[in-house]
């Protein structure tokens, strides 16, 4: 098989030299590692071959240039689409209904650490709207306010049960605090 390989190639194999231009310079152990950035490289390598083809770059003399635009854009695609993906995936879940989509493990809040988590101010800000949730559970902001008052040994305020939720954030919020958890600091 080798031998027909080599017989039969007639000259440089192009996606072996094009996976050989870019490819990440890393050493590690785990057998598997090696076999994920081959298989990515071919994926990138064939994206570009196919891109080419259907005529991407037409009129530009210096391939090498060519090939290392077409790499930046390709890299900028996969970050934004990793980025978008999980909006996406809980879109879908709540078109589909499919509960085990929208639960995630919580941030528990204690007496010793109030605190509101970060993925509250990160997306669009249309993203973030109030839909029915699998389950009641006890409002975010309200837990919150409660452990704030603990901690500081003041008068304890009503801790809300609802069966709403951001669909943004994946946290159960009553209408009164919808607002207020967004724009807290």
């Amino acid at each position: 098989m080798i031998d027909d390989y080599n017989h039969w190639m007639l000259g440089v194999n192009k996606a072996d030299q094009l996976i050989a231009c870019y490819r990440p310079n890393l050493r590690c152990r785990r057998n598997w590692m090696p076999l994920l950035f081959h298989g990515l490289d071919v994926a990138r390598v064939n994206s570009y071959i196919a891109a080419t083809t259907l005529g991407w770059g037409q009129g530009r003399s210096i391939k090498h240039s060519l090939h290392k635009d077409f790499l930046c854009k390709y890299i900028k695609c996969l970050l934004a689409r990793a980025t978008t993906f999980e909006t996406r995936r809980t879109r879908r879940a709540l078109l589909t209904n499919t509960p085990s989509l929208l639960q995630r493990t919580r941030l528990r809040t204690s007496t010793k650490n109030p605190r509101l988590p970060d993925h509250r101010k990160y997306g669009d800000p249309s993203d973030h709207m109030r839909v029915d949730a699998p389950k009641q559970r006890n409002c975010r902001m309200c837990s919150y306010l409660f452990f704030k008052a603990k901690k500081a040994r003041q008068p304890l305020p009503v801790v809300r049960r609802h069966k709403k939720m951001c669909l943004a954030c994946k946290d159960h919020l009553c209408s009164e605090h919808f607002d207020l958890y967004h724009t807290i600091r």
